[in-house]
């Protein structure tokens, strides 16, 4: 059971669905947000118009592979203030920003085919009395950043994390000489070698005790030595550098409860939900580097449905405590009463982008429902008779399709006991059960050929197994007809986020990329409906797929992320001003138009059709 101090926190925490969601790019600049401050006379700056060296460019990647060394540019106005040099990454300073105000610079390293970095380097002027500096006013500048950020992930090898002071100083006050720096706390974790500050090996953002640690953020205590080499003076100045460590998903789900859960139910219907607000599984991880999917098995009555929240926890007594994840799993019922009791099911809650070695990526429960159930007058048990399964033998997918984009599926629905599984691909996947084929990884069909052969392989009820071969022919489309999926960098939200066809077609929702014949573009579809001015089926709405969303039935691939179509998959507490179906999901009828949040709460009305009434949503993205 949860601790009273977690139930009073987590209402305080805001609710993200993370199946689908997008990890942070490999690429990195492990120094970043510096600020430099630059002496300078209001009557006299050609010292500083002298190609001033300023940093020296550098990446990493978060898995440690090597790669091949990136573009760099500079992608802020520039105001020719800086240059940047490519074949040395060197950054030097060309002139003052104009009227001697800040300028930022914002710099952006690219790998070829792959992913992409910021980062900012703000320029200060500081006037200065008379023509020329007096050094001894910015020894401080001389030995640390004004500001400055590091940052590594863990579990890296030994690295430089960059330079602790700015080697402009070097030309604008030469005299002055860094003899040495030290550490004043944090030597376990790392070291500083010249005036470059090291990370040690294997670092742990998930823990804060040695060997162990040092956790997500540290306060480096350095102390630099500097030398005035014409008098002699000494000066010692101290400062906190500041230091995060990345998190990696390198920590498997742990179950909170004993995995082994009876539920007693009394009399229920339809929609209502069964659990005890208990199935909880906590990963040490933060949330914005979990990927879970949530299933049922075995519920082969499909009397049960599932919706899941994921949660970052802060202790509230601890703050230098590592945040985590807690997952929340919510079970309704589909049908009125048990089809048996006791019925035993297993729920799976699952880390999909668990790193490899790192334990379990799934939890098991074992729940049994024990409670009122139907009884049926006739003791005849009814013949299940296999209905010939088929598929399209080709089929066509954009190239440019996002993750669980439908690509094809039977031409009847297939018997609860039929399972289908697809031999040997890793772009396309099928539901078990539904034996819906769809886009697994968006990333791979960007570079797959023309023409793919699926191999589509099923198990019938008398285990007799079929196969078929379905071809996908994959298009290479036009900008211009893609529309806002061309190019897509960021991470996707659910089309029916949409309130205006005009904000609909400009966007790229999770599972789009499949071909409509009466579409200008691939991207999200209106559904309009404008001679309907009072309740009906037909809400005018936003989906990636006109056929299937809505058409009131939550299916298997829906079921897989609810973003995909929450408005047949959303519950009835999660639904307002909309009239729920009777399968106990998504919206049967509405006035006007009908909007979703990623975390599956919709709203119907009128007001939306003008684009009145909407608020504005936060969504949620992983650093």
């Amino acid at each position: 059971m949860m601790n009273s101090w977690m139930k009073a926190w987590l209402l305080q925490l805001s609710v993200v669905f993370t199946l689908g969601s997008t990890l942070a790019s490999a690429l990195y600049f492990p120094q970043s947000d510096l600020t430099l401050r630059l002496p300078y006379s209001g009557r006299n700056d050609e010292r500083l118009t002298a190609g001033i060296s300023i940093l020296v460019l550098r990446t990493l990647r978060n898995d440690s592979v090597v790669f091949k060394e990136p573009k760099y540019q500079i992608v802020s106005e520039n105001d020719r203030v800086v240059q940047l040099d490519a074949r040395s990454r060197e950054i030097t300073l060309q002139s003052l920003p104009k009227n001697g105000g800040a300028k930022t610079i914002v710099i952006q390293a690219k790998e070829r085919g792959g992913g992409d970095a910021t980062m900012e380097i703000k320029l200060q002027p500081t006037e200065i009395k008379g023509d020329r500096i007096n050094c001894s006013e910015f020894t401080q500048d001389v030995c640390f950043w004004h500001v400055a950020k590091y940052k590594i992930y863990e579990n890296q090898p030994s690295t430089m994390l960059g330079k602790i002071g700015p080697a402009a100083y070097r030309t604008l006050c030469p005299h002055l000489r860094v003899t040495r720096y030290e550490l004043l706390n944090g030597s376990d974790y790392f070291y500083i070698l010249d005036d470059e500050v090291h990370a040690n090996a294997s670092l742990d953002r998930d823990t804060v005790n040695y060997p162990g640690g040092p956790g997500p953020h540290v306060d480096l205590g350095v102390r630099c030595f500097l030398w005035e080499e014409r008098t002699g003076r000494q000066y010692i100045h101290e400062m906190n550098l500041d230091i995060d460590i990345l998190d990696l998903d390198d920590n498997p789900p742990i179950a909170q409860i004993d995995t082994n859960v009876e539920i007693e139910l009394s009399d229920f219907k339809a929609g209502t939900r069964l659990d005890n607000n208990e199935l909880m599984v906590n990963d040490a991880d933060a949330a914005s580097s979990n990927i879970y999917s949530v299933r049922i098995l075995g519920d082969i009555y499909n009397a049960l449905n599932i919706t899941f929240n994921t949660m970052s926890i802060e202790h509230p007594a601890r703050p230098t405590t590592p945040p985590y994840t807690a997952i929340f799993t919510k079970i309704f019922a589909r049908t009125t009463l048990l089809p048996k009791s006791p019925y035993r099911v297993i729920l799976q809650v699952t880390d999909e982008s668990l790193l490899p070695g790192k334990g379990d990526k799934s939890v098991n429960f074992t729940l049994s429902f024990v409670g009122p159930q139907h009884h049926t007058t006739s003791t005849t048990t009814p013949i299940l008779l296999d209905k010939p399964i088929s598929f399209p033998g080709n089929t066509t997918v954009s190239r440019r399709a996002s993750t669980f984009a439908r690509v094809a599926q039977p031409f009847v629905e297939p018997l609860a006991t039929q399972i289908f599984t697809i031999v040997n691909s890793k772009i396309f996947n099928i539901t078990t059960k539904g034996g819906i084929i769809y886009v697994s990884d968006e990333a791979m069909l960007r570079s797959a050929p023309v023409r793919i052969p699926l191999k589509v392989q099923w198990i019938s009820h008398n285990r007799k197994t079929l196969t078929q071969t379905v071809w996908v022919l994959v298009v290479d489309t036009a900008k211009a007809v893609v529309g806002s999926c061309f190019d897509q960098t960021e991470e996707i939200h659910s089309c029916a986020n949409a309130a205006t066809q005009k904000e609909c077609e400009k966007l790229c929702g999770v599972g789009v990329g499949i071909f409509m014949s009466n579409a200008s573009t691939q991207g999200c579809l209106w559904r309009a409906n404008n001679r309907s001015h009072s309740i009906t089926e037909r809400y005018e709405t936003c989906s990636p797929d006109r056929i299937h969303c809505p058409d009131h039935f939550c299916d298997e691939l829906e079921y897989l992320d609810h973003r995909i179509c929450p408005q047949d998959c959303a519950i009835e507490e999660e639904i307002t001003f909309g009239v729920m179906n009777k399968n106990g999901r998504g919206i049967k009828e509405a006035e006007g138009v009908c909007i979703c949040t990623d975390e599956m709460k919709c709203t119907c009305g009128r007001t939306y059709r003008n684009g009145g009434g909407k608020k504005k949503q936060q969504h949620h993205k992983r650093d």
